[in-house]
């Protein structure tokens, strides 16, 4: 052996056996700082897991459900008085026509219409070009005067029309000086979806999700017209009363022709057929009216609202409770 080594051996064997201890001790702190870490990692998930289930709210007691589905009960019986409401004011429902009957009876009504307005003086506006206000009355369906529409548009225009001749009677009815302009929103109805078809394979065959309500459908029209202010109240009156169809005021403009107000003042003759007819009615007497001779420039915005009615495949696809 070496004599430098056999001189040194203790002292190596000591240098190598505090090398192999150090490591040994440096491996066992490293081993029990990961198992630490992860230690308080799972202690961290399953802290915030503990505070998210005290902090949650509680699932729903068998109390609780059954009050949620006598309120949603509640919802449907009050959803459908509604509709039927809606439904009970609609006297035009869609209906199976030709587009051979639209144009035909498109024209009766334009010609009829024109031919009242001439008969009770109503002015109205000569159409860019012609010197008769005939035409006038086609208004947005103008198109159609001469051509026919599709047959899946027919329906939808008819009740269209039938709306449009409605509100144009009504005013007529009132006697307004003129009739400046109708205009029909949206004139081209929206295409028809059908529901999807149940699968013919049986083992492929899978419960159709329920059909989604029905929506409230709106027509909007414009209509500017000239007259009294009996005239413009007389109209309203009978806009919103109407039992044919189901209209809301949207949108009213009035323009006063005269600037200063009538006088607050009314004839003894005036006041004597004002108490007779509060008499004759039974009700209490009411105060003077302040109207004027003046007249009032209409601008007015509709809509005619509608609820599609329930069909079968509706019936048959709603969820049952």
């Amino acid at each position: 052996m070496n004599p430098i080594l056999r001189e040194y051996k203790g002292l190596i064997a000591a240098v190598t056996a505090s090398v192999l201890g150090m490591g040994g001790s440096a491996w066992f702190f490293w081993s029990r700082y990961e198992a630490q870490e992860k230690a308080l990692q799972t202690l961290k998930s399953k802290s915030s897991e503990i505070t998210r289930f005290r902090n949650a709210l509680p699932p729903p007691t068998q109390e609780n459900a059954v009050i949620s589905q006598r309120e949603l009960k509640k919802v449907d019986e009050t959803v459908a008085a509604l509709r039927s409401a809606v439904l009970g004011n609609d006297a035009f429902p869609l209906s199976s026509i030709s587009p051979q009957d639209f144009q035909k009876i498109l024209n009766d009504k334009a010609q009829a219409l024109f031919e009242r307005s001439k008969k009770e003086s109503v002015v109205i506006p000569f159409p860019e070009g012609e010197s008769s206000g005939e035409s006038y009355f086609y208004l947005s369906f103008k198109e159609f005067k001469s051509k026919p529409p599709s047959p899946e548009k027919a329906p939808v225009l008819h009740r269209q029309l039938l709306l449009t001749e409605l509100i144009l009677n009504l005013l007529l009815d009132k006697h307004p000086q003129s009739i400046a302009k109708v205009r029909l929103f949206d004139h081209d109805p929206a295409p028809v979806v059908p529901p999807p078809k149940p699968s013919s394979s049986k083992k492929d065959s899978k419960p159709e999700p329920p059909l989604p309500a029905p929506s409230l459908n709106a027509q909007t029209f414009e209509v500017h017209f000239s007259g009294s202010v009996e005239t413009l109240r007389d109209y309203l009156n009978a806009i919103t009363s109407q039992k044919q169809a189901f209209f809301v005021v949207r949108s009213l403009k009035v323009t006063n022709s005269k600037e200063k107000e009538p006088p607050l003042k009314e004839s003894e003759e005036q006041r004597s057929a004002r108490v007779k007819d509060d008499k004759e009615k039974g009700r209490p007497e009411r105060p003077m009216d302040v109207v004027g001779s003046e007249t009032v420039s209409v601008e007015l915005i509709l809509e005619s609202l509608t609820v599609p009615p329930v069909t079968d495949a509706q019936t048959k696809d709603a969820p049952k409770k």
